[in-house]
């Protein structure tokens, strides 16, 4: 399903969808390679895998929210975040996203920023055309290969459920692509600002068990700051 939802998760649907499904193959890969069936994959930095072996990504420690941590401020929506200091922000769509799909940005750690990273966070701004927040996810949400030009921007969404962050009532689920194909489970959490006209959505995801906790923690720590 699109994201040009991300267009494919927050990069167009098309793109995220290709991402999501080159992180299910490198994953399925690392580990046959662990079980003696095939060679390590490693990723050549046009994000094609390579047959050569390489190290597996080492688990790192989460960063600690500091002063340090940079700060992206958005002009057109009037929200901000921060996020580590060894981290990077980028646009990573690659064409138009889904109607109502209106930004879209990744964070991901620097040392993986030229070539596939293990995991990364994405976050987003949507329009609010619903009269609740459950209500919108839902009506967002599609069959598997939906096209882009429909307002889906999730297939399989499961454990929807109320959560509080940031200090704002929101909703938190899993965008389980399993079904659709994509061997991964996106972990996304969305809440309403700008009077709420908008819907802010940021969301982690990692295709190495080693990195799960690390990405995961950051992600959490990241959403805490935001300020619209």
């Amino acid at each position: 399903m699109g994201r040009s939802r991300r267009a494919d998760c927050g990069r167009p649907r098309s793109f995220r969808r290709a991402l999501r499904a080159m992180l299910a193959i490198v994953a399925v890969a690392l580990s046959l390679s662990a079980c003696g069936r095939v060679p390590a994959v490693s990723i050549s930095p046009s994000g094609s895998p390579s047959a050569d072996s390489a190290p597996s990504t080492p688990p790192s420690p989460s960063p600690s929210r500091t002063a340090e941590w940079q700060t992206y401020t958005d002009p057109t929506y009037g929200f901000s975040l921060s996020y580590p200091p060894t981290f990077v922000l980028d646009n990573p769509t690659t064409g138009p996203l889904t109607p109502g799909w209106l930004l879209e940005r990744r964070i991901v750690d620097a040392q993986f920023v030229s070539g596939y990273p293990p995991g990364d966070i994405d976050f987003g701004v949507y329009a609010f055309d619903s009269t609740t927040l459950d209500g919108w996810v839902r009506q967002h949400t599609g069959p598997c290969g939906s096209p882009n030009s429909k307002e889906f921007y999730w297939d399989n969404v499961v454990n929807l459920s109320p959560v509080t962050v940031a200090s704002r009532a929101g909703q938190a689920f899993d965008w389980d692509q399993r079904s659709c194909g994509p061997n991964l489970v996106l972990h996304e959490t969305v809440f309403l600002f700008s009077n709420d006209t908008y819907v802010f959505r940021l969301d982690w995801l990692a295709s190495s068990a080693d990195y799960s906790g690390t990405i995961q923690t950051t992600g959490q720590q990241v959403i805490q700051t935001f300020v619209g």
